[in-house]
């Protein structure tokens, strides 16, 4: 057994000749605490002595030894002691310019803590520490003498809290005493902390606060550490009403909605328990077997409570828009104003606010509750005669008060709706447009509602003055729901998110923990809880999110692929490896390649649709000309579709449109479609397209001529060995067609319309120039073309030679000299040329070690990227498969290899460290 033996005297509790006294912190060493109820080797109020264990926490030895933890969570079990010491000269101190006062309850953000003895090297005895955070455990985090941040948990300290307006006890007038009720507090009324939340550590059971403002939903803001926005769940707390001995009688009976009622008898109340003896609660809900009030949420039986009548009546006087009326209960008449006071239709919420002034416009005789009548501003249902004080003014309008001049710019609060206006009553809002009206009517306006908004017409009977300061504070952020992306923050509901982490909103049940969310992988979390998130962007979701196959992706490190541009939309269609490290992608206009998959990001649908637009529109951005090729059901609108090789203008559409361009026809008819369906032609071919129709030319023996027929039909005779563009001359002429000698078919029937007679200007020759660089693609190996080779590069000689062909062109090579027609020439850009001897170079390269690029063998000395390490690595090749290789690499270790990056540095056959070099 090591529970203590304690005497009790009248206030303190004894152990061993040493006085405890009980305090509302949590336990640390020294102290002693008493269980409230008997657990497995815990005795019900035994006394137990508080150590800190290993981890600094406090804690103490049950009946059988066995070590047991006293967290903060668990205050409903044990009450701390504190040992008495003997009055200091001082309970104050000075800290910083401010002076602190010494205070017996656990620490708080901005309190200043003293350690009468240092438990460490870094931490000064009496000195004073100012706390800059409390965990999630309730323990004080302060700086040490390093500047590190310390954790206090399980030390012995004494707290010191800063002497403010704030700190200072709340005032209470000597002549006034007050009542808690359980309700829904307003904006300056004082509550007090009745149901402490166990994860909340900033303020203690029983404190009281002002509230400085409402949420909307019970819970309130107060003031707290120098922080005006500190939240009040409406579980937490009791609204604290000033009383008088003879205000209220007690009543037993049955309670009506409204009606303040006071526990004398609780049964059931919860776990833990909603209410108890002696709390006073307005009733929201009536009916034949129990009531329910504000902030319980939970029924109350008629036996255990009585009713709180006043002694005096209720004032019955009430000022509407600087207008005195008499409050009257009795049925109203159409066209008297009513004050809301209740809410009784049971099933059928009336759908007017509690204090609201509305005037009847409407009565029905016999409802279910009696006369019932409607107000303006609502369509159903109706309010019983229970629900409402008929408004009688007690002056006459003569006497009323003028009503009151308002101007643009001024802020007023919606008091009332005489007509119709779809403000909420009680919102605060500004005026952007007076129109004054006759002296009957007063003025109406226009104004701005806090979300922006600007409502329809208001008049001077629906409102009072208001301030700046309350129209702005009902700009309340706008709440995350679904569709929405949240940075995971906290967790105050057990999910099971990582902290830090971006999920996307799928569900929200408007709950305490109303979320539940996508992560990163596509799997759905549990329920996250309103304060576990703060908004996050599409963009930082998407930076995470693991691609998928089909999933659009967007290229952030182009240096992996010579196909791939930085940018680049893809679509991935799979993994190339097991580990999934190795994407393949395909590019929206049709490249493919693979890379690693961290060069990609998840792409936003903004990203994708620009894209997809780009490609639809092609090269016809700035609008153009173009010949119909392609029209097909995925490509353009019937219209196109139905006048294949048509010439057209082209110009953009806006973004919304399904087709990205619209076509414009000679005759003025139009169309749509993408640039896939057409072929970009110049102006001057546009206009030669649909210039009013020539004769078909003539032609004599000896023309030289190109064959152009037009793109998507063919010859009338048929192709035979010859192809668009191919040079030839006329060797006869006949009725109805031309005979001509091309290259590769000596008698070429055709129609005069399919050929077109070219000039001395026309020559195809003058496209080369003397050592322009020619790729050979026809002919090697013929008359005038022995000893070359098809593919192979050349160089002009003479573009235009006589002494072989006066048709062909002079081409040279080393000790070679050859004679070839335009058509069996192209010409190389620079940039072809480069890559040609690069490409020539590596494979010299390659076959100076009697392999093909690319050929690596077990032995060679490589160096590439690791596809696990994702890092630059070199080694030697071990295993060699389908376009990976398994390198051994330096110092130590395996890695896997894509081909593609993987440089040979040493081929295995001149390495001097092996047998194969050396044979």
């Amino acid at each position: 057994m090591v529970k203590l033996n304690v005497t009790i005297p009248a206030v303190d509790v004894m152990v061993n000749g040493q006085a405890y006294r009980k305090v509302d912190r949590k336990a640390q060493a020294g102290d002693i605490v008493k269980a409230l109820y008997a657990r497995e080797d815990i005795t019900e109020g035994a006394f137990y002595a508080v150590y800190a264990d290993g981890d600094g926490d406090p804690a103490f030895r049950d009946d059988d030894g066995d070590e047991r933890c006293v967290f903060l969570e668990y205050r409903d079990r044990y009450e701390t002691f504190a040992p008495v010491t003997p009055a200091a000269p001082s309970d104050s101190i000075t800290f910083g310019g401010d002076t602190y006062r010494k205070v017996d309850r656990s620490a708080r953000e901005g309190d200043v803590v003293v350690f009468p003895e240092a438990p460490y090297s870094y931490i000064t005895s009496g000195k004073a520490y100012l706390v800059h955070d409390v965990d999630s455990h309730g323990d004080a985090q302060v700086s040490d003498d390093d500047g590190d941040s310390y954790d206090t948990a399980g030390d012995p300290f004494d707290v010191y809290e800063k002497v403010t307006e704030e700190s200072a006890p709340a005032p209470t007038l000597p002549a006034v005493e007050y009542r808690e009720v359980k309700r829904w507090a307003e904006k300056g009324e004082r509550i007090r902390i009745v149901n402490r939340d166990r994860h909340e550590h900033s303020y203690e059971q029983g404190a009281e606060f002002i509230v400085n403002d409402t949420d909307g939903d019970g819970d309130v803001r107060v003031t707290l550490g120098g922080r005006s926005r500190k939240l009040v769940s409406l579980s937490e707390y009791a609204v604290l009403e000033p009383i008088t001995a003879s205000e209220y009688v007690e009543v037993k009976r049955k309670a009506d909605v409204g009606e303040r009622i006071k526990i004398i008898a609780a049964g059931y109340a919860g776990m833990p328990p909603r209410y108890q003896n002696g709390d006073e609660i307005v009733v929201i809900h009536s009916d034949g077997h129990s009531v329910r009030g504000e902030g319980i949420g939970i029924y109350i039986r008629h036996d255990e409570y009585v009713v709180l009548e006043p002694v005096t009546p209720t004032a019955d006087t009430y000022v509407h828009n600087g207008i005195t009326y008499r409050k009257e209960s009795r049925v109203a008449n159409v066209g008297e104003l009513v004050l809301v006071v209740a809410n009784t239709m049971s099933g059928n919420s009336h759908g007017y606010s509690i204090g609201e002034v509305t005037e009847i416009i409407e009565e029905w005789p016999r409802g279910s509750h009696g006369p019932q009548r409607k107000g303006s501003g609502k369509s159903a249902p109706y309010m019983a005669t229970a629900d409402y004080l008929v408004l009688v003014p007690i002056s006459s309008a003569e006497t009323a008060p003028t009503p009151l001049k308002y101007a643009a710019g001024d802020y007023v609060k919606v008091t009332g709706n005489s007509v119709h206006h779809n403000y909420d009553v009680g919102s605060v809002v500004r005026l952007v447009d007076v129109e004054n009206r006759d002296s009957s009517e007063g003025q109406r306006f226009h104004a701005e509602k806090a979300d922006g908004s600007r409502g329809n017409w208001l008049v001077t009977n629906d409102v009072e003055p208001a301030d700046e300061g309350a129209f702005e504070a009902q700009k309340k952020p706008k709440r995350l729901t679904v569709g929405d992306y949240a940075k995971v923050v906290g967790d105050d509901s057990g999910h099971n998110y990582v902290l830090g982490t971006v999920v996307k909103i799928v569900t929200d049940d408007n709950s305490s923990a109303p979320y539940r969310a996508e992560k990163e992988d596509g799997e759905t979390g549990n329920w996250l809880g309103k304060h576990d998130v703060e908004p996050a962007t599409e963009a930082e979701f998407l930076a995470a999110k693991r691609l998928k196959v089909g999933d659009f992706a967007k290229v952030i490190d182009a240096s992996g692929s010579v196909r791939a541009k930085l940018g680049d939309i893809v679509k991935v269609s799979g993994y190339a490896n097991w580990d999934e490290k190795l994407l393949r992608a395909e590019t929206l206009d049709g490249r493919e390649y693979a890379m690693f998959t961290y060069r990609f990001t998840q792409a936003t649908p903004e990203e994708v649709a620009a894209a997809q637009r780009k490609i639809a529109v092609g090269p016809f951005t700035d609008g153009g000309f173009a010949q119909i090729v392609n029209a097909t059901e995925e490509t353009a609108s019937p219209t196109p579709r139905r006048t294949p090789n048509a010439f057209v203008r082209v110009e953009t559409t806006t973004e919304s449109r399904l087709r990205a361009l619209k076509v414009t026809y000679p005759d003025g008819d139009f169309g749509f479609c993408n640039a896939d369906a057409l072929r970009q032609i110049t102006e001057a071919e546009y206009n030669a397209a649909v210039a009013p129709k020539t004769p078909e030319p003539a032609f004599s023996v000896g023309d030289t001529v190109k064959l152009t027929v037009a793109d998507g039909k063919s010859p009338h005779y048929g192709w035979g060995e010859v192809k668009n563009g191919d040079v030839g001359e006329v060797i006869d002429v006949l009725s109805d067609k031309v005979r001509v000698k091309f290259p590769k078919q000596n008698r070429w029937n055709g129609k005069p319309g399919e050929l077109t007679k070219l000039t001395q200007q026309e020559d195809p020759r003058d496209a080369f120039v003397k050592d322009d660089k020619v790729r050979l693609i026809s002919g090697a190996g013929k008359s005038g073309l022995h000893g070359f080779k098809d593919g192979e590069i050349y160089t002009v000689d003479n573009p235009k030679t006589t002494s072989w062909d006066s048709k062909k062109i002079k081409i040279k090579d080393a000790g070679l000299s050859g004679y070839a027609l335009p058509e069996q020439l192209v010409k190389l850009s620079a940039e072809d040329i480069a890559a040609s001897a690069k490409e020539a170079q590596e494979t010299a390269k390659w076959a100076a070690i009697g392999r093909k690029v690319g050929a690596f063998k077990r032995g060679d000395v490589v160096k590439g990227t690791g596809m696990h390490s994702l890092k630059p690595e070199m080694g030697t090749v071990q295993d060699v498969g389908t376009g990976i290789i398994g390198v051994s690499v330096f110092p130590s270790g395996y890695s896997a290899m894509n081909n593609a990056e993987v440089t040979l540095i040493v081929p295995v056959e001149q390495r001097f460290d092996t047998e194969q070099a050396a044979a």
